[in-house]
């Protein structure tokens, strides 16, 4: 992958996609909502501003909505690229929770709890 500066053309909100121009991709880079390493990422990437960003030429015979260059990560010139923290419960960062409940048993004296069968969750 090759790692170059370019300018935010256009960004398509409602699609999550957008263009950044640079010299080292002619007609464009396509760039995802998912792309980008910058913390306010849901938003899109800002017309106009100065991103670093790396890409990838598509094969000859594919593109990406007519573009022959695709970025695989973006961040705005004169920002460090923001970076996700990760969990260490696993790779996609979900957590792990458990529940014990422990019950009185009537040797101990303690009231008899009730005990319903678990119901399913939907």
């Amino acid at each position: 992958m090759t790692t170059s500066t370019g300018t935010v053309r256009m960004w398509n909100h409602d699609e999550g996609w957008g263009v950044i121009d640079s010299p080292d991709t002619p007609g464009g880079c396509w760039i995802h909502i998912t792309t980008p390493s910058v913390e306010r990422r849901a938003f899109g990437l800002e017309v106009g501003r100065h991103v670093t960003f790396m890409w990838r030429k598509m094969e000859l015979e594919r593109s990406q909505d007519g573009f022959s260059y695709v970025a695989t990560d973006a961040w705005y010139v004169g920002e460090k690229p923001f970076r996700r923290r990760t969990s260490s419960y696993g790779s996609q960062g979900g957590l792990r929770t458990s529940l014990t409940i422990t019950f009185d048993d009537e040797t101990s004296g303690g009231a008899e709890a009730e005990r319903d069968e678990p119901t399913p969750c939907v």
